[in-house]
């Protein structure tokens, strides 16, 4: 399976900071964006594998930012990544083709565990869209 590229896009510019170096440290190549539109432009001109979404966010809030990235990429695997994991908002995602949730702060072992599982995924979705 090849390097997983993965994008945080969180408001919180220490959550996007302490991500990627988790994300490098688990082998990715991690990039980040403290604002939607800076994230949705990055989704817009790079291949992402992975793509990690802070839920409550100002301006776009995270499950329109799932609906901008499905509409421009739909094999992209995304996840949600809150400190409200009990709200409504966080089903509703998964809902809404959210590939699974982290819960803030984000367990190291929970974290490697589901970019083994959003691998595998973007590996049924890559091959499916391919015809293969």
């Amino acid at each position: 399976m090849s390097t997983p590229k993965v994008l945080v896009i969180d408001d919180d510019e220490l959550i996007c900071k302490s991500m990627r170096t988790v994300l490098q440290n688990q082998g990715c190549q991690a990039d980040s964006a403290n604002e939607a539109l800076h994230g949705l432009g990055m989704v817009k001109d790079n291949d992402y594998d992975i793509v990690m979404v802070d839920l409550v966010m100002p301006g776009i809030d995270g499950l329109a930012l799932l609906r901008r990235i499905r509409e421009m990429d739909t094999t992209v695997v995304v996840v949600i990544i809150t400190g409200y994991p009990t709200g409504g908002s966080t089903l509703e995602a998964v809902r809404r083709g959210a590939f699974d949730y982290l819960e803030k702060p984000v367990d190291v072992d929970k974290l490697q565990d589901l970019l083994t599982r959003a691998m595998v995924y973007r590996q049924e979705l890559v091959s499916g869209k391919d015809g293969s």
